[in-house]
């Protein structure tokens, strides 16, 4: 810099202002038409709701264990896609409310819970075909959990861990996807 010219004027910046985050300061003009390009093409998501998002999921992962329980009840044969299609569901409810790690994780815990829901149903399905009164019917419910969990931990096999993992990593994966 010469001491004879005085200051350096800078070239005036333009500064965009984000709806939604941070302020974007141009100090070129060729930069800012090329980031209100991307702009245009790159779809805004909105924002993500945690409430919504677990409403979501656990309603369509009760929907999915419910189609899990009457599917293994009506054949006898507990079907692999059907744990998946518990997981979709999961996720795709998980999705409604945002995507995003949160999402993701509201995702797989709805799924596994799910799974394990329809496990349940399951266990409740069968104990219908036997002809109780409504005072055993009561006892049964009250002492479910403790019965499902001494059936799980008698009957969950690698299978049973293989469909989880398939409804889990569903639930997961759904609520990245962009």
């Amino acid at each position: 810099m010469n001491p004879d010219e005085g200051p350096v004027q800078e070239k005036p910046r333009r500064i965009l202002q984000q709806p939604q985050g941070p302020r974007i300061v141009f100090f070129d003009e060729e930069l800012e038409t090329e980031a209100r390009a991307i702009e245009s093409v790159v779809p805004q998501q909105g924002p993500l709701s945690g409430k919504r998002s677990v409403a979501f999921s656990l309603t369509f992962s009760l929907i999915g264990a419910t189609i899990w329980a009457l599917v293994s009840f009506l054949t006898g044969y507990q079907v692999g896609i059907v744990a998946i299609v518990i997981g979709l569901l999961a996720g795709y409810g998980a999705a409604r409310g945002g995507r995003g790690p949160f999402a993701q994780k509201v995702g797989a815990v709805s799924a596994g819970i799910g799974y394990f829901m329809g496990q349940w149903l399951l266990i409740l399905f069968h104990s219908s075909d036997a002809t109780w009164g409504p005072e055993a019917y009561t006892a049964f419910l009250k002492a479910a959990p403790e019965i499902f969990g001494h059936i799980a931990r008698i009957t969950f096999s690698g299978m049973d861990a293989l469909f989880l993992g398939f409804a889990v990593y569903e639930g997961y994966r759904i609520p990245g996807l962009k």
